[in-house]
């Protein structure tokens, strides 16, 4: 048994020494796992299942891959590979259930010491005393006469290890064979590394838009008048943007901005927020306070960032006449304009303590009015479109909303 000579921390880059000892043979095989390394998003069975298999492949041998658990404790195998169907169901059968703990048998050393290990040459009975007892009827079976293990190795962290096993009839493996081998489990570690990494942010952003409901529940509940309006003007405004060619995430930055939109009330008193009538000009001061209440209690949230042109922009007006900051044309976020004509359509259509809902034929005739004015023009034509795209244009049942 040799100890493989290679640093922990991984090279920055593929190494292009591996590569020519490889081969001309080996070239197709290796741009091909290039292909997949660099282009499918490692977080899937199927992924992991090609990159094992090209391995294999790659090496004429079986392909063992096994990551790390999320506590840093046991290594359980994520993918196999055998030309053989009948000898890779018989490895699924007996390593799948069977995983190692760090620091226990080959895979576990390997794990624990972040470095390869390589059997140039190894006998039946010296590869037996390496194995757990329930694995040596698979290596009988397959028959193994070189060996060769390596850390998948990212950020000075070991995420897992991947494992070859040649046949009897192959090629033994060599110092050059595992050296290659450890720059694909780096590149493979890289990508397993990402996906993870894409699993939690996206379970944070799940938990962060949890907390936004949460707030704007709440919101409803205090400006009863309003209640069940944010959850309509959220989804309209976000189906406007998409017709209007936002996607990605400006459009999510759209939707959260739409939740939060009138956030700032929350800094109204209550006497004012819940009126019944119509405000004084004082009231009506303090109201016109609320987009810079969002700005003050938002700004401070970094993932709250892009989403804020909403809350802080959605009284602005197209000809310069609104508040906070008196802004003009495109000086207005687009999507402070695409939820200005929501926000307006819905509060037109919602019966409100001091007056009836709009009819649908006014509404329409209101916003038509107000384009150039209120609105911008260009977000005003294609909400209009996509009313009559999308029927009669009613988007939403009229019904008192308190």
């Amino acid at each position: 048994m040799r100890r493989a000579r290679r640093r922990l921390d991984p090279p920055p880059g593929p190494a292009s020494a591996p590569l020519v000892a490889a081969g001309a043979a080996r070239a197709p095989a290796l741009a091909e796992i290039s292909r997949v390394l660099a282009e499918v998003q490692l977080d899937d069975q199927a992924a992991l299942d090609t990159a094992t298999r090209l391995i294999g492949e790659l090496f004429e041998g079986a392909c063992v891959l096994r990551l790390l658990s999320d506590d840093g404790e046991w290594l359980a195998p994520a993918a196999l590979y055998h030309r053989d169907p009948d000898l890779l169901g018989l490895m699924r059968d007996l390593l799948s259930p069977t995983p190692y703990r760090v620091g226990e048998g080959l895979p576990g050393r390997v794990a624990a010491s972040g470095e390869g290990l390589l059997f140039p040459a190894v006998s039946p009975d010296e590869l037996r005393a390496q194995v757990r007892p329930e694995h040596r009827a698979l290596l009988e079976t397959t028959g193994v006469s070189s060996l060769m293990l390596v850390p998948l190795r990212a950020q000075g962290r070991v995420v897992g290890t991947v494992a070859m096993a040649c046949p009897v009839s192959g090629r033994p493996y060599t110092e050059e064979d595992q050296g290659l081998l450890q720059d694909l489990a780096d590149h493979l570690a890289l990508a397993v590394t990402c996906a993870r990494f894409r699993r939690a942010n996206a379970s944070l952003i799940e938990a962060y838009d949890a907390t936004l409901e949460g707030w704007v529940r709440a919101l409803d509940l205090r400006g009863k008048e309003t209640e069940g309006h944010t959850r309509r003007v959220t989804e309209l405004a976000v189906r406007l943007a998409c017709a209007l060619g936002v996607s990605g995430e400006e459009l999510a930055h759209i939707r959260r901005g739409a939740l939060l939109h009138d956030i700032g009330k929350m800094g109204v008193p209550d006497p004012i927020l819940l009126k019944p009538g119509p405000l004084t000009e004082q009231e009506q001061a303090i109201m016109r306070r609320h987009p810079i209440y969002a700005l003050e209690l938002l700004s401070a949230i970094p993932y709250l960032g892009p989403a804020l042109a909403i809350p802080y922009g959605h009284h602005e007006r197209w000809d310069g006449t609104g508040y906070p900051r008196k802004l003009k044309d495109d000086e207005i976020p687009l999507a402070a304009r695409i939820f200005t004509v929501v926000d307006v359509w819905d509060a037109l259509r919602s019966d409100r303590p001091y007056r009836q809902a709009r009819s649908r034929d006014e509404a329409l005739a209101h916003l038509r009015e107000e384009a150039g004015g209120h609105f911008d023009p260009r977000v005003v034509e294609a909400f209009l479109r996509l009313l009559e795209e999308e029927g009669n244009g009613t988007v939403h049942a009229d019904r008192r909303a308190g």
